[in-house]
């Protein structure tokens, strides 16, 4: 961690940071950062994510419970992925932390060559309930702080790193400033269309990569729903319902599923989908990416189709669509398609 806080002094920000802190003091919480989830296979790049997160959570003016510590406890409770643990679990596990908040980060890309990438994704579990109250999605190259003449470009994995954690951290831990842990809204009961959905992770169709490109995607349509204001079940409860009813495939809507979490969460609909298509290569003015999408809304009583949508975009063909005028992750387009699909879905159900 020590050249992380390097990279801060270099950038002539500590004396603004330390203030920022210090008036946030009052505020603070206590984090439980959980270990990385490294999908990207790059262990050096996960620490030095690991490491960013950290200081920037600790420079927001939050303490952190101590890593050996953690690592103890959830080696005593057998817990190898804590976020899809029942709340009950997380509930227990913010209690021997003595942590207000759990936040959990994930690499989905670590590329560290003369034009880095990086994606990443958070959760952040609140400790009264052991349900999301928020959640942080970035895919970030080093192209995207090219300037005129190529100025500002970065050429390393771990300068992009420092470059995106703030945003991140602070994108993740927003919530903290309107809602406290125990100040999560309660599910609706009303029956309207959209008011508690059930989403049922993706499935992926891309071949070697296909639990890859569904999991990232999966984590980018639950970001850009709930800050769409969708009710949206806690992930982990889904998880728990979908273990019970022993549904292993994803982005189906079996009938034991629906009726298990209709009786239990009072969901009125399920959203899932697939990813046909996830990749990206070079071309001769930069990256390329290609991405796919579909997207189904499934009324929770009767299984019948509610809404579908698909987009898919290749930035090679058509690199100003959607308004985009240079994608260089395969993650920020997905972002930009789930955007779009999104909006579709609550406008079209809107109007009717």
């Amino acid at each position: 961690m020590a050249g992380y806080w390097l990279g801060v002094i270099c950038r002539g920000l500590l004396p603004a940071v330390l203030a920022a802190a210090m008036a946030t003091h009052a505020a603070a919480s206590t984090v439980a950062l959980l270990p990385l989830q490294d999908r990207a296979g790059n262990p050096q790049a996960s620490l030095e994510v690991q490491d960013a997160v950290a200081a920037e959570l600790m420079l927001g003016g939050q303490t952190l419970v101590d890593q050996q510590k953690i690592r103890e406890i959830l080696r005593r409770a057998r817990l190898r992925n804590p976020v899809q643990a029942p709340p009950s679990v997380l509930q227990r596990l913010a209690s021997d932390l003595e942590a207000d908040w759990l936040v959990s980060v994930t690499v989905h890309v670590a590329i560290d060559t003369e034009t880095p990438r990086l994606t990443l994704s958070g959760r952040l579990y609140g400790s009264n309930e052991g349900e999301l109250a928020g959640s942080a999605f970035r895919s970030v190259a080093g192209l995207d702080r090219r300037r005129l003449l190529g100025v500002g470009e970065i050429h390393s994995l771990s300068a992009l790193t420092r470059w995106v954690a703030k945003d991140f951290i602070a994108a993740l831990m927003s919530v903290e400033s309107t809602e406290g842990p125990s100040d999560r809204p309660p599910i609706p009961k009303d029956q309207d269309t959209l008011s508690t959905i059930a989403m049922i992770p993706f499935s992926g169709q891309t071949g070697r990569s296909s639990t890859a490109s569904a999991e990232t995607v999966t984590e980018v349509v639950q970001m850009v729903a709930l800050r769409r204001g969708l009710q949206l079940v806690s992930p982990n409860r889904v998880s728990e319902t979908l273990r019970q009813a022993r549904i292993r495939s994803w982005g189906g809507v079996e009938v034991e599923a629906r009726e298990l979490l209709r009786s239990r969460y009072g969901v009125t609909a399920i959203l899932t989908g697939s990813v046909e298509q996830y990749k990206i290569g070079t071309g001769p003015f930069g990256p390329e990416a290609q991405v796919a999408i579909s997207m189904r809304l499934v009324d929770a009583v009767s299984g019948t189709l509610i809404w579908s949508g698909a987009l898919e975009h290749d930035t090679a063909r058509h690199p100003g669509a959607f308004g985009l005028r240079r994608v260089n992750t395969v993650g920020s387009l997905a972002l930009k398609l789930t955007e779009r699909l999104i909006q579709d879905m609550m406008s079209d159900l809107e109007n009717g």
